[in-house]
């Protein structure tokens, strides 16, 4: 479940067996493109984030649940350490209360971390942000 970032890069690396070789100069390799866990990349962070959020609502919450929501949390850290230090904060102690079982605690810094994500991405993504009020606008209209 790739966020699309990877139309942003070229990786000219192909996994072959397990094992990473070059393609011969001729002819040129098709690219292959992936996402790494510590990319630094907002939309990656708002795909995690959307899904620990459903997660953490769904009925019949369990601990195989809460195993998600921990790991789609500390995926928002490691594609938001190095860029967005705050949201990554946040993520971890986000992280940290789930498995605390700090659940009312979870929730209210889980919402106030889906602001900051969404906030970022319309930010770094402005084009984005001009659709979706064009549809509101569209709505009243």
């Amino acid at each position: 479940m790739s966020c699309g970032c990877t139309r942003r890069k070229e990786v000219t690396l192909k996994n072959v067996g397990g094992m990473e070789h070059e393609e011969p100069a001729s002819p040129a390799p098709e690219p292959v493109l992936k996402t790494l866990p510590t990319d630094q990349c907002i939309a990656c962070c708002q795909k995690h984030m959307d899904e620990a959020w459903c997660m953490f609502h769904e009925y019949g919450y369990s601990l195989e649940n809460r195993r998600f929501i921990r790991g789609n949390l500390r995926a928002i850290v490691l594609h938001s350490y190095k860029e967005w230090t705050g949201i990554a904060t946040l993520a971890r102690e986000c992280a940290l209360l789930v498995q605390e079982a700090e659940d009312d605690k979870a929730e209210e810094k889980m919402r106030e971390l889906c602001e900051l994500i969404d906030e970022e991405f319309y930010r770094v993504n402005p084009e984005v942000k001009e659709r979706l009020e064009a549809l509101e606008r569209e709505k009243k209209a």
